[in-house]
């Protein structure tokens, strides 16, 4: 005799003799084949038939992949009011609150993923996230961390730390993480760029022109690697190759002095500026 919740779970038959278990392979498979609002479909007739945790928490998913989060937040609630201990479900809720812009709901869900599973390497990893963006930094690389001591080859909590390390002006612990990056994966271009920003607060201006250069090799359109090179050049006295580049800057990019109004990069512009003052070399 069928007596259990899984089996009973599993006979529910829908009007049309499909059962839950039929709806949710469906979506399943339609989900793989990012054929997302098949699958919310999909699983809604599921949940029609049975309302169960699985259902919601994978229609969720569905909800998340066609960015309507406010909905995915929802049905990841419906799950975790289903089942208090479904670990992903906070977790999916949280990645949800994090594109939503709500940090504090956010760190609330993933601390609670932590809380049901103290293994949850991605959990901290995104609560680190969620605790950078609040600019909360020690919290971030605590989290960081500890995500890096349960998957020692996370590159992306590497990449992350080294940015909070930068944040908090721990140029040397930045630079070390950014080398990390790059060991696990030498084509991140991101990586020597950031690293060769950590070198150029060092005044490593050498180690950072290599870096900058490596970026740019990598991907030859990197506008803030060829800017920030020009500025390493400057400082270095290499004003020839400073020439070089900024002839290059203004011929790939546009004119240079459009920067002068992009957020973060005005004090850079003027002390460029000045510079062009001092040594009439440079030219625009």
């Amino acid at each position: 005799m069928q007596t259990t919740k899984t089996t009973k779970f599993m006979s529910k038959i829908s009007n049309n003799n499909k059962t839950v278990e039929n709806w949710l392979e469906d979506g399943i498979k339609a989900f793989d084949n990012q054929e997302y609002d098949k699958a919310i479909a999909d699983y809604s007739k599921a949940a029609e038939i049975e309302p169960e945790p699985e259902t919601y928490f994978c229609r969720g998913n569905a909800y998340y992949a066609t960015k309507q989060y406010d909905k995915a937040i929802a049905d990841y609630g419906k799950a975790i009011e289903l089942d208090s201990g479904y670990v992903k479900a906070y977790f999916g809720r949280g990645i949800s609150y994090d594109e939503m812009e709500e940090y504090d709901k956010a760190i609330a869900d993933y601390s609670k993923a932590i809380e049901l599973d103290a293994d949850f390497a991605e959990a901290y990893y995104y609560r680190g996230n969620s605790y950078f963006y609040n600019q909360e930094y020690d919290k971030a690389i605590a989290d960081y961390s500890k995500a890096i001591e349960l998957y020692p080859d996370f590159a992306e909590a590497y990449h992350y730390r080294g940015e909070a390390y930068y944040k908090t002006k721990k140029y040397a612990q930045a630079i070390a993480d950014y080398g990390k990056v790059i060991e696990l994966n030498p084509d991140n271009a991101n990586a020597y760029y950031n690293r060769g920003l950590s070198y150029t607060k060092n005044r490593e201006y050498d180690k950072a022109i290599a870096d900058y250069s490596k970026a740019i090799e990598l991907n030859p359109d990197y506008a803030k690697a060829h800017y920030f090179r020009i500025i390493a050049y400057a400082k270095t006295g290499q004003i020839d190759k400073a020439n070089a580049d900024l002839a290059t800057y203004n011929a790939k990019f546009g004119d240079i002095t459009g920067l002068k109004n992009v957020k973060g990069l005005r004090k850079v512009w003027l002390w460029i500026v000045s510079f062009i003052r001092i040594n009439r070399r440079i030219f625009f």
